[in-house]
């Protein structure tokens, strides 16, 4: 059946469905294989079934696919070995919980290829294979859910992409400059771009509640462009790396931290932007390094060449 065969193209993909490795054993036969009748009606009944199954794995690729499929509860479409036989009932399972707050985001498959890349250090929460021979995988990273699936003979896909947090249109006003850092993150993450393999940027957290975010590799990095309580900030870090963090700041403000970023523009590398901004919000006096970077790499600009004043007075 996996070779040339004297059937025709469709015939011969019809008879690779009936015979799948996974659901019958006739393709040990080898040339002694005898395929069934082949008369007009025969035939048609055999497409007619074939076509039921195809039925029903759509009808698991789009259950599958969407918010109301749990793990522990993956219902009569999937093999019923997949339920447990018995359990602890509880109200509020966190699958339910977590299932009710999930939001289907189809905009992240356009990253598809960094997701791949994730999914090779990760391990599945969920990775089960019905009887036709296609696995369901699920990955959580955080806030965000990817769902694989793959052929028996095929490559893993990407099927959807979920988060559980529902983004919300932030109304709010422009964060204002006098409110204070309280909490500055560095996260490195996988580049689109062929020119950089990875992003570095970092967030401060403000007194307010707020949120402000820059990176180092954008094609209008040297603008000094913020961003500000970016909505699906909390998916991002889920898929990227923490480099460092620092819970209590020297306590300095918005209005003081970009001054400074607007002083580093023309002074630093682009990650080495990133990383002058965040140990300035720390209060860290040193050059700006981190893993990334040595003690000694020029073209990076310290907190005290513009805090010097600051701490002066």
């Amino acid at each position: 059946l996996d070779e040339a065969s004297a059937f025709g193209a469709e015939d011969a993909a019809l008879l690779k469905d009936i015979f799948n490795p996974h659901l019958s054993d006739r393709r040990q036969e080898g040339a002694l294989f005898m395929p069934p009748p082949t008369s007009l009606s025969h035939m048609q009944r055999l497409r007619n079934l074939v076509k039921g199954e195809q039925m029903v794995r759509q009808q698991r690729q789009d259950h599958f696919c969407s918010a109301d499929f749990k793990g522990d509860e993956p219902g009569p479409l999937f093999p019923s070995s997949w339920t447990a036989s018995f359990g602890i009932h509880r109200d509020g399972s966190d699958e339910k919980v977590r299932s009710s707050a999930l939001c289907a985001r189809p905009d992240y498959m356009a990253e598809a290829s960094v997701l791949q890349e994730v999914l090779k250090s990760s391990g599945p929460v969920f990775d089960k294979r019905t009887e036709d021979g296609m696995t369901y995988r699920v990955y959580r990273f955080g806030s965000v859910e990817v769902r694989t699936t793959q052929e028996c003979t095929g490559d893993e896909v990407i099927a959807m992409v979920f988060s559980a947090f529902k983004n919300k249109s932030v109304v709010c006003d422009s964060i204002k400059n006098s409110e204070k850092i309280v909490k500055a993150t560095e996260y490195v993450e996988i580049s689109l771009e062929r020119s950089s393999p990875c992003t570095l940027y970092v967030v401060f957290e403000t007194d307010a509640g707020n949120t402000l975010s820059a990176e180092n590799f954008s094609p209008k990095w040297a603008e000094n462009q913020w961003t500000e309580n970016q909505s699906d900030l909390q998916d991002r870090n889920s898929l990227a790396k923490v480099i460092r963090t620092c819970d209590d700041p020297v306590g300095i403000t918005v209005g003081e931290l970009k001054a400074f970023a607007a002083e580093c523009i023309g002074h630093t590398s682009r990650t080495g932007y990133v990383q002058s901004v965040y140990c300035f919000a720390i209060g860290d006096t040193r050059s700006a390094i981190s893993g990334f970077r040595s003690l000694r790499q020029p073209r990076t600009m310290s907190a005290d060449h513009y805090g010097a004043k600051r701490y002066a007075s």
